[in-house]
């Protein structure tokens, strides 16, 4: 199985807190989806920590990518939640660490509700992303 390791997804139109709640979600679908060794949260913090990398602000696939190479992961999962009106979408790539490709990508809208987006919509993310 692939290490793989999450950056914090971006939020446009959606705010800070349901960002990262959707982005932990989506890193439980990864863990139970059977496809990959994801790598905890707090070890990816305590290496970029030790390596003063600065985690914030980190989306582009190059950043993802230097991410990968100093916690040793071999694809990054990243991503953004988005709202346009009453419409949410969720967009996701896989990059592999070595190459710098985007190796898999997954996008999902969902109509009106943010709460359809936790309960729905990244489940069907996670499956289109891993495969499934």
């Amino acid at each position: 199985m692939p290490s793989i390791a999450i950056i914090d997804f971006e939020g446009v139109g959606v705010s800070q807190e349901e960002t990262r709640v959707l982005t932990i979600r989506v890193g439980t679908y990864l863990v139970q989806s059977g496809k990959y060794t994801v790598i905890e949260r707090e070890k990816m913090e305590r290496i970029l920590e030790e390596q003063d990398f600065q985690l914030t602000g980190c989306t582009s696939n190059e950043c993802a990518v230097q991410i990968g190479q100093l916690i040793g992961a071999e694809q990054m999962l990243a991503g953004a939640f988005g709202k346009i009106g009453s419409l949410y979408t969720i967009d996701m790539r896989i990059i592999d660490v070595e190459k710098g490709s985007i190796l898999r990508t997954a996008s999902y809208n969902v109509q009106d509700s943010i709460d359809k987006v936790l309960t729905e919509g990244l489940l069907e993310a996670a499956r289109q992303i891993t495969g499934d």
